[in-house]
This record gives structure tokens, C-alpha cells and sequence, in this order.
């Protein structure tokens, strides 16, 4: 594995934990506001 693409996989990475993150908080606040 070349060094760009691995740097690229840890950008598809971090993106993908960050839009998961993204919808933890979202589904928090939705059930916070449900309540």
C-alpha cells in the first residue's frame, strides 16, 4: 500500500467516523426533544 492511499483511507475513515458521530448526536437530540 502506497503512502496515498493510505492516506487517503484514513480520510474515508475519519469521514465515516465523523458522520457517525454526526448521527449519534442527532438521534441524542432527537430523543431529548421527544421526551
Amino acid at each position: 500500500m502506497s503512502f496515498l492511499n493510505k492516506l487517503a483511507d484514513g480520510k474515508l475513515r475519519s469521514q465515516e467516523a465523523h458522520i457517525e458521530y454526526f448521527s449519534i448526536l442527532t438521534r441524542k437530540s432527537k430523543l431529548e426533544t421527544s421526551c
